[in-house]
């Protein structure tokens, strides 16, 4: 049987096989935290900065903003996913995602199934502070598996991964 650890998150303890990264352990215990960039079958990027947390390890003396994705979870951490400081991350980095991407989600194919859509409409702020005008791209045909609308992206690297690491193309 293999090391397990525990950990606290939110104050109530979890235990996890040793070297599972914060936001696997998250996921695999039903506690919500965003996403975006991370994929269970791809390498962790923590592009997108959506699952950012705050911890503290045994021997910190205050929690500090992380991302998730890659945070191994440790014997005696400490995870918060819900505090005013996580909050505030969460809809900074929303509002710097957004900024280039069209806001025309009804007449996006995704429009109802997009989780950045979801995201947006429960961490995102009202207005954005940046006003700079929309950059426009071509499509980008990435092979026979994934096409790519650069006037969409948000750089994840989702779909540069896929090709990379499982369709080897």
């Amino acid at each position: 049987m293999s090391e397990r650890i525990t950990f606290k998150v939110n104050g109530k303890p979890i235990t996890v096989p040793k070297g599972t990264r914060v936001l696997e352990a998250l996921r695999q215990n039903g506690i919500p935290v965003p996403h975006y960039c991370y994929h269970p079958k791809l390498s962790v990027a923590g592009n997108c900065r959506l699952c950012m947390v705050e911890a503290k390890g045994p021997n910190d003396k205050a929690p500090r903003l992380q991302i998730s994705c890659s945070l191994p979870a440790a014997e005696g951490m400490e995870v918060f996913t819900e505090t005013e400081t996580v909050l505030q991350a969460r809809r900074g980095v929303l509002e710097f995602l957004l900024t280039n991407h069209p806001l025309d989600c009804p007449i996006c194919d995704r429009v109802g199934e997009c989780r950045l859509q979801d995201y947006a409409f429960q961490y995102a702020p009202p207005h954005s502070r940046y006003v700079e005008e929309k950059r426009i791209h071509r499509y980008q045909d990435l092979g026979p598996h994934v096409e790519r609308d650069m006037d969409r992206c948000i750089i994840c690297t989702r779909c540069t991964r896929f090709m990379e690491e499982i369709a080897n193309y």
